[in-house]
């Protein structure tokens, strides 16, 4: 196992903050220790704590050996000089902290783990979705008809999306849906085919309306 530092911090914090910091120091124990100290701690200053009042008890804050935990500022010694040790396995063990200058037998406030390498494995995996290819230009006889006569093959353009979008954009309304209703909003803006350029800018449009990503490729295609 590799070395690990102690760190001994001290302040003063109310009982409710300590639980927040705490909450706070736990999260940062889920992340991989790295070679520098987080940003922002590092360069804190001694002012950014609070005064002492009898409501903030003085606490200082002991890691090693995996382990962090808050102690009285009287059961710590006033000057410490810590040594490296190799990182010990959890629960602390007894005498935990003397190397830090904590009294023995002194009780601490609270205690978490520090750097835990903890992996969580998934407790099920989602199966994969299904896929179906979607005619960005209706198949619906009136509507296909009317591709037809501004010389597009609507079976060579389909959008590759999942089942249940492709039910969703064909349901709620008509037949054919949202999908077809809003190609034929835009039929009856135009009774006459424009130029298929048009026609596909506003295929476009649509597919951002609806908010569809997918790979373009003819129906037929394998």
């Amino acid at each position: 196992m590799s070395p690990e530092r102690p760190i001994l911090l001290r302040t003063n914090v109310s009982p409710l903050r300590l639980m927040v910091l705490s909450c706070l120091l736990v999260a940062c124990a889920a992340s991989p220790p790295t070679s520098a100290p987080p940003r922002g701690i590092a360069k804190m200053e001694s002012g950014q704590f609070c005064d002492a009042t009898e409501a903030a008890p003085c606490v200082s804050l002991a890691c090693d050996e995996g382990w962090c935990a808050f102690f009285l500022c009287e059961d710590v010694a006033p000057r410490v000089e810590p040594a490296l040790m190799p990182v010990a396995r959890p629960p602390l063990r007894r005498g935990w902290g003397v190397r830090l200058g904590i009294r023995n037998g002194a009780q601490p406030v609270i205690t978490f783990p520090w750097h835990p390498h903890v992996q969580v494995r998934p407790v099920y995996q989602l199966p994969a979705g299904r896929y179906v290819r979607h005619h960005i230009f209706p198949q619906a006889p009136d509507l296909a008809l009317y591709f037809q006569r501004a010389g597009i093959k609507i079976h060579d353009f389909t959008l590759v999306i999942p089942e249940h979008v492709h039910r969703y954009i064909h349901g709620g309304g008509p037949r054919g849906g949202r999908w077809n209703d809003a190609w034929a909003q835009f039929i009856k803006a135009h009774p006459q085919p424009p130029r298929p350029d048009v026609i596909y800018r506003h295929a476009g449009d649509l597919i951002f309306r609806f908010e569809l990503t997918g790979k373009v490729m003819p129906y037929y295609k394998r």
